[in-house]
């Protein structure tokens, strides 16, 4: 089994093999802003071409990368696992495979197996916890808005700014992923 760290390198490498029409700053090559938020990303995520894509314009790669780790990488109000689940959920609605299968990849890395399986499956409407079966469908009826309108949102007044910085992060990801990653 490869070490995390190798595993992270490993997939960097091949997400920037997939990039078109943009390239990024090489992660040895990083320095000022760049290098700072690489070190961010590298100590609180991963690096992956999703991400970098955005470092030769050294403040959209900030930018970016603040408003994702603020609400998306926080425990604060909303559990990580919900949100990688909602932004997974959203990822497929977005049609960007890639970040679907990386969201999808942390639901399973947090231990949540059986939901990851089902998310992956498209099935969540059959996820056995209601609370992050509410959440997901509740994603998907902002896509499709139904006869009934949107229904309420699952959550309360102060999760919804960590929520919906989550999903805004996550849908400026897959729009600009589904661009410039080929395949």
């Amino acid at each position: 089994m490869l070490p995390s760290k190798l595993k992270a390198q490993l997939f960097n490498s091949m997400s920037v093999k997939t990039m078109r029409y943009v390239t990024s700053v090489p992660t040895e090559e990083a320095s000022g802003v760049v290098k700072r938020i690489y070190d961010m990303i590298a100590d609180d995520f991963f690096i992956n071409g999703s991400l970098t894509s955005h470092s030769k314009v050294p403040p959209l790669l900030a930018g970016i990368w603040t408003a994702g780790r603020e609400t998306m990488l926080v425990s604060d109000r909303v559990d990580r696992t919900t949100k990688y689940a909602m932004c997974a959920t959203l990822s497929r609605l977005n049609d960007c495979p890639y970040c679907g299968d990386m969201l999808v990849s942390l639901v399973h890395g947090s231990g949540e197996h059986r939901a990851a399986s089902q998310i992956f499956a498209e099935m969540e409407g059959e996820i056995s916890d209601p609370v992050l079966r509410e959440r997901l469908m509740w994603v998907l009826a902002l896509s499709n808005e139904g006869p009934d309108g949107i229904p309420p949102a699952p959550f309360k007044e102060e999760q919804m700014p960590e929520v919906i910085g989550a999903m805004m992060a996550m849908s400026h990801i897959n729009r600009f992923s589904h661009v410039v990653m080929d395949g």
